[in-house]
């Protein structure tokens, strides 16, 4: 003890000098991080010493370099590809191309988060994913790609990622979020109310009563003002349990009660096109009873936890539970990246 003593009394001086660069060099850190929002790879070498928050989420947080990491990897996967053939050219280097990467940014903050608040869903629910289920999971995605490693990891290179990799970064979290919402599922049952509720539907249709009338009686959601229509889809676009039996269904003829995990639905075909291509498109009507989804729940425990965002540009929007823009100028360009999104859609369905 009395040797440790004589080491701070001799090196007293160097020890504050150390400190106090430490103290410096942190500090310039947060400055630069927080307040100028510099993106170096300086100092990005110096957060791999000092991992800096980027997101807090409750008593956890998602660092800068885990961010940067996930922005590299999106940025690589969009690089490495030809997206011509729909219409669309990638160029993050242009200005406009930076700021359809902030967007990206955004976007990524968003699904970290979820994944964050997956994590402590399973640890209430003791739910873990081992090494041995991602490794199998590997094996799926080669047998998927025909057997063939090489084309496995093919895909895991669009990411700048190994096969390896891609288990831990993707593979993991897809694993965990299954089995935690397969245990949120085997509780979630429909109540009696609900089923209720349907039954008074079904047998109002079959009495003869328009659909329209009925869906504005009792559905939910955004099919309840427009008097059940849902739009023009092709199959596929629709969640399974109701895809099936639509595109199975005689034109306007309402369906049976269709259970799926967003709650109870009777749909009613009303109108079809074929478009050039062969694709057949179902215009699709439908009656909409909503239990509690899995997406309801991730939300509430969003909501019981706080989350604040630390680095620039972003803010954490409670009312929508999402990540969103906070300049005016990325705000306007956001709402104009939407309509553009909008119109390519409707070119591609045809209309």
């Amino acid at each position: 003890m009395e040797k440790l003593k004589q080491f701070f009394v001799d090196n007293k001086k160097v020890i504050i000098v150390t400190i106090s660069s430490l103290i410096f060099l942190l500090g310039l850190l947060i400055f630069f991080t927080y307040i100028v929002n510099v993106n170096s790879p300086f100092v990005n070498k110096v957060r791999s010493f000092f991992p800096m928050p980027a997101v807090i989420v409750g008593n956890s947080w998602i660092t800068i370099n885990e961010f940067e990491d996930n922005v590299s990897s999106t940025r690589h996967f969009y690089e490495s590809q030809d997206f011509s053939k729909v219409g669309i050219r990638i160029d993050f280097d242009t200005e406009d191309g930076k700021k359809r990467l902030n967007l990206r940014r955004r976007e990524i903050l968003n699904r970290m988060i979820q994944d964050e608040i997956i994590k402590k869903i399973a640890q209430e629910y003791k739910v873990t994913v081992t090494d041995e289920e991602v490794e199998s999971d590997i094996r799926r995605i080669i047998s998927e790609g025909n057997g063939s490693r090489e084309g496995a990891e093919k895909r895991a290179g669009l990411y700048g990622w190994t096969l390896s990799e891609y288990g831990d970064n993707i593979g993991y979290i897809e694993l965990l979020t299954k089995k935690v919402e397969k245990r949120f599922n085997e509780g979630n049952l429909i109540s009696d109310e609900k089923i209720k509720v349907m039954n008074q539907v079904k047998k109002e249709l079959n009495d003869g009563r328009d659909f329209s009338d009925v869906a504005k009686k009792y559905s939910d959601g955004k099919t309840k003002e427009a008097g059940g229509a849902l739009g023009w889809f092709k199959s596929g676009q629709l969640i399974d349990e109701v895809n099936q039996v639509a595109f199975s269904l005689e034109s306007n003829k309402h369906s049976e009660i269709i259970e799926s995990p967003l709650g109870l639905h009777i749909v009613k075909v009303t109108d079809f096109k074929i478009l050039d291509d062969g694709t057949k498109l179902l215009y699709v009507n439908q009656i909409f009873v909503k239990r509690k989804t899995f997406i309801d729940f991730v939300e509430e425990k969003m909501n019981d936890v706080h989350i604040g965002i630390l680095i620039g540009d972003y803010a954490w929007d409670k009312k929508i539970n999402n990540v969103v823009v906070t300049s005016e100028e990325m705000k306007g360009f956001e709402k104009r990246v939407t309509e553009e999104m909008i119109e390519l859609q409707k070119t591609q369905l045809g209309k």
